[in-house]
């Protein structure tokens, strides 16, 4: 195991710039010393199991994604789609007049003007409440501040998002899967996968920090730019207080 660390942190994707160290070019003698580096550095690699918790989260925003609007028989509620149709005036000219217009009542809504999705909670199908309300003050359109709309809104229809069953059939629906428990089981897969791929970067990091501590020789880099496919050698100078780089193009 430590030798595939080793390895890969001899090769070893530095981000955008596709730096890339590479410590193939010492001799037998060098990578021992680095290898004795790595035994002395202490860290470890964390191969935990996603928790129950975690997943739960992925398979619950895979259902809110795959949510479907549904006409429901009760008043309004935050969170549901309401179409009304409504007829207002403003400043007490006409305002916005609409049929079978589809809103979204969201709390702290600023369309069309604040308090206009809490006006609607509680509204039922077929019911037809008349409603004033006041532009803020600091509003930004300032020709609106402070001013009244008045609004008539009659509620023809009421939707609330009903998001899927977490069964084989909402499986199905989601990828290449039969049931839900391969669903859950692949879930599962990627995110240990993904703390393995993190808790290993981390690990390279530490592997790399531990042996630029020590090694009191030039470390010499390969650095492919990403705009150019000229590569640059560089050699960065570790363990002295005036540590700088120089590097040339090769041609």
């Amino acid at each position: 195991f430590l030798m595939d660390v080793l390895h890969n942190a001899m090769k070893m994707d530095l981000g955008p710039m596709n730096a890339v160290v590479d410590f193939s070019f010492l001799n037998f003698s060098v990578l021992v010393f680095f290898f004795c580096v790595l035994l002395m550095v202490g860290v470890s690699k964390v191969t935990a199991p996603a928790s129950e918790e975690k997943i739960e989260e992925v398979i619950q925003n895979l259902r809110e994604r795959n949510a479907v609007w549904e006409p429901v028989d009760r008043p309004v509620q935050f969170d549901d789609m309401a179409t009304f149709d409504v007829e207002s005036t403003f400043d007490g000219e006409p305002y916005v007049t609409q049929k079978g217009a589809g809103y979204t009542v969201t709390a702290g809504r600023q369309e069309p003007i604040p308090g206009f999705p809490e006006a609607l909670v509680g509204i039922g199908k077929g019911e037809t409440k008349q409603f004033s309300l006041s532009y803020p003050d600091d509003w930004d359109e300032e020709e609106q501040r402070g001013k009244v709309a008045n609004f008539t809104i009659t509620v023809t229809e009421v939707k609330a998002r009903q998001l899927p069953e977490p069964n084989d059939d909402f499986a199905k629906t989601v990828g290449d899967y039969e049931t839900f428990a391969q669903l859950r089981e692949k879930v599962a897969t990627d995110l240990k996968t993904a703390l393995e791929r993190q808790a290993q970067d981390t690990l390279e990091m530490q592997v790399l920090d531990g042996i630029a501590a020590r090694n009191k020789t030039n470390i010499c880099i390969i650095i492919c730019s990403a705009t150019a496919n000229t590569p640059t050698i560089g050699c960065r100078h570790t363990g002295t207080p005036n540590s700088r780089a120089a590097s040339k193009s090769i041609s």
